[in-house]
């Protein structure tokens, strides 16, 4: 993969950046451990990429 943001973690920070990269159509990719996060983020953006 080229050109891809890694945010690692979607607590506070990590949720605002998620949602300035989908503004700005940036590609990126999310790396979360919480189980239940992950479902959460699934659900509100379907195409992004979660590890």
């Amino acid at each position: 993969m080229k050109d891809y943001y890694i945010v690692c973690g979607v607590r506070d920070t990590g949720s605002q950046v998620v949602k300035e990269q989908k503004l700005m159509k940036e590609n990126y990719i999310l790396v979360e451990i919480d189980p239940i996060k992950v479902t959460s983020l699934k659900n509100q953006f379907p195409e992004i990429i979660i590890i």
